[in-house]
């Protein structure tokens, strides 16, 4: 966790360990409260670990999914008029990969944050692509959420990866999976 937490910039408790990239975006997803009509804006180049959890929040729960159609050299300035295009009051995520794993597309987060942080928006970003391959910063990414491999650019055993939550996010995201020693001590 250590380790983890100063490659992203974060403290440890901020990190939580997970078995991939996936476990990690899957805790967030299915760990917030989502509502009918909630909104999470994506794109058609995602792999699937992003688009499959997604849409079973729309089966689940009504959450409406608006996938954007990029090119795979897509400009920054074109994404961010895209994304902007897309967010409705009814917006609350958006959900891109950093690093898009079909084409290597580096996604404009920095942007894409500045578009959604005063309306309230949350930003979940895969980084399968981006932990070990990229300089990472989440103080100044602002995210709300990041998850990553390590067993891709970090080069660690496969069956590795961990997940980022800010702070503040922590208490609203729920324990998706729980045990004996999941309650707090008194």
């Amino acid at each position: 966790k250590e380790q983890a937490a100063r490659l992203l910039n974060v403290t440890t408790d901020e990190i939580v360990l997970t078995s991939s990239t996936t476990e990690g975006l899957n805790i967030v997803l299915n760990g917030l409260d989502w509502h009918e009509g909630d909104e999470i804006i994506t794109c058609g180049l995602e792999h699937v670990s992003v688009l499959v959890p997604s849409l079973m929040l729309q089966d689940r729960y009504g959450v409406q999914v608006k996938v954007l159609q990029f090119a795979s050299a897509e400009g920054h300035e074109s994404i961010l008029c895209q994304v902007e295009e897309a967010i409705t009051p009814r917006t609350r995520m958006v959900f891109f990969s950093h690093i898009q794993y079909s084409t290597g597309l580096r996604m404009p987060v920095e942007g894409m944050r500045e578009l959604t942080r005063q309306r309230g928006i949350l930003m979940l970003l895969d980084s399968a692509q981006g932990a070990g391959h990229i300089d990472l910063d989440m103080r100044k990414i602002d995210c709300e959420f990041y998850s990553f491999s390590g067993q891709k650019w970090l080069l660690g055993p496969s069956g590795t990866g961990g997940l980022y939550i800010r702070k503040d996010m922590i208490p609203q995201v729920r324990p998706v999976r729980v045990s004996g020693r999941s309650t707090p001590s008194h």
